[in-house]
């Protein structure tokens, strides 16, 4: 019994570790989406004969899996950005996988586990994907949140069935890879049973409710898509995306502000003509001097803004010194074709332990350099906007990953949407593979929210997204120019007017069933 016991355990784990392969080849680099149509299904046949303690247990390894697979990258990104031994910067990472991934996905195995006993096969498919989108919900929220590789953003790429983000968000996206991945899960178990004396119910109920929903919702994605065709008569606003990449050993290093701030200036002269741009974007922290304070570097800025006559975006920090504090934000800057400081927006997402201290950590856990790096939260969502009217928000580094920066944003106003982002870290850590994760998880908030986004890098990609998420005008080049025009738009989809209601939804209904589960068990 012992040896088949082990067998059973085994084979649990391999499957496991199949499903987290198949969720992580639906992402960058790798970019097979359609493994993330069945990616759920190797832990949905597992928890079929589980209690809540061995799905969760499930569950956790199973969230520990995708995120080695599709974040693993962080351990190298912080063990470099904090100069940890290698021992320190495995535990950490291991810990936010377990933490911010693993319990959340635990949690939702175990309560799956137990509506697949007390639930009917059309009940329990359309449960089990809720109870996904709940756990992708809170782990996206709860403690500073981590809502990086949502399984819906593996369908970035693929245009159609992202569409259904407009009214759900991303996690309706991710609710229809659940069903699929559930619907499999019970096609399999059927196959396999008529090769042994099991018996398995029949998947016509989870495969037909699969089906449909994918049915309804490519059609609603093809019917959005000719919505959205071009459009001669939309209002055009002309962005220029300038870039120079600065090694990550410089970032904090004062001697190097200068040279890599004169050689935005230089990048952008010669690239930009007069009149060729509305708006000029440098990446976060393409400045380390406090532009507002700093009359010596603002001369070249207004220069350049005089010979182009355009605004500019710059990333950079923001020192406040009000009400006997001093407080150091880290910020976006606009300034006017004249040079003049029109508004900034200061960063309310930080980072965790790299923007902000904590005393659970020792003094040393923190990067160091000539200037302090530990930021204060912005608190202010501003709405920039440009000499000619034309509005927009601005959402700093991984703030593009939350979906409702972007949704307040444009509730409040926004016309296009603007992300700055560093990922010297990511991209030196992971290759490719972060820098196009980020850059798809940005390109679905273009599609929640109906807005062009533009988003300007360090080490990262250059590109700009339409509203239906298609990117274009891309850049991977570490110094340089690319220009391309964004639409502006005013309508509210029913995503930005009502928030996360889908998720409600499935939170309500997962609550019920399990009631109703207790209940007939009771």
């Amino acid at each position: 019994m012992r040896a088949a016991a082990a067998r059973n355990i085994a084979f649990d784990i391999a499957l496991l570790i199949l499903g987290g392969l198949l969720y992580t080849l639906s992402f960058p680099p790798y970019g097979f989406t359609s493994t993330g149509w069945i990616a759920l299904a190797p832990l949905y046949f597992v928890l079929q004969r589980k209690n809540f303690i061995g799905g969760f247990l499930c569950g956790l390894l199973f969230g520990i899996a995708i995120c080695c697979g599709v974040a693993g990258w962080l351990y190298p990104a912080i063990s470099s950005f904090f100069g940890t031994q290698s021992s320190l910067g495995l535990l950490l990472t291991a810990a936010c996988f377990a933490l911010y991934v693993g319990l959340y996905t635990g949690i939702a195995s175990g309560l799956t586990a137990l509506l697949i006993r007390s639930c009917n096969a059309l009940i329990g498919c359309l449960a089990a994907a809720a109870l996904w989108i709940v756990a992708e919900y809170a782990r996206s929220t709860f403690f500073s949140g981590f809502s990086w590789g949502l399984l819906g953003y593996s369908q970035a790429a693929h245009l159609p069935p992202i569409q259904i983000a407009d009214l759900t968000g991303i996690y309706g996206v991710s609710f229809l890879l659940a069903l699929t991945g559930f619907a499999t899960a019970a096609i399999v178990r059927w196959l396999r049973s008529s090769y042994s004396s099991n018996e398995a119910p029949s998947p016509w109920y989870e495969l037909g409710c699969a089906l449909t929903s994918v049915v309804l919702i490519l059609a609603y994605g093809a019917v959005r898509l000719g919505d959205y065709a071009t459009d001669g008569s939309a209002h055009r606003v002309r962005v220029a995306l300038v870039r120079h990449d600065v090694p990550a050993s410089e970032r904090w290093e004062r001697a190097f502000y200068a040279q890599a701030f004169l050689r935005y200036i230089g990048a952008s002269e010669s690239n930009i003509a007069p009149n060729a741009v509305d708006l000029i974007v440098w990446p976060e922290f393409a400045s380390g001097f406090y532009l507002d304070r700093d009359p010596t570097m603002r001369l070249p800025l207004t220069r350049l803004l005089h010979r182009t006559e355009a605004s500019l975006l710059v990333g950079g920090p923001r020192l406040d010194e009000s009400n006997h504090l001093i407080q150091i934000y880290n910020s976006a800057y606009l300034f006017g074709p004249e040079g003049e400081l029109l508004d900034t927006y200061d960063k309310i997402r930080l980072l965790p332990f790299a923007e902000t201290r904590s005393t659970a950590f020792p003094p040393s856990f923190v990067q160091k350099g000539d200037y302090d790096n530990q930021f204060t939260p912005g608190s202010r969502r501003t709405i920039f906007t440009l000499p000619r009217g034309e509005r927009f928000g601005v959402m700093i580094c991984f703030e593009a990953t939350y979906p409702e920066f972007a949704r307040t944003l444009t509730a409040n106003g926004a016309e296009f949407l603007v992300n700055l982002s560093n990922d010297v870290w990511l991209s030196g850590a992971g290759g490719s593979a972060a820098a196009e994760q980020h850059l798809a998880m940005a390109a679905v908030r273009a599609v929640e929210n109906r807005r062009s986004l533009a988003r300007a890098t360090m080490a990262g990609i250059n590109g700009f997204v339409d509203p239906t998420g298609r990117i274009y005008a891309l850049s991977r080049a570490p110094e340089g120019v690319n220009i391309a025009p964004v639409t502006t738009n005013t309508e509210l989809t029913v995503y930005t007017r009502y928030g996360d209601w889908f998720v409600a939804l499935c939170a309500a209904f997962s609550i019920g069933c399990l009631i109703q589960g207790f209940s007939r068990r009771s």
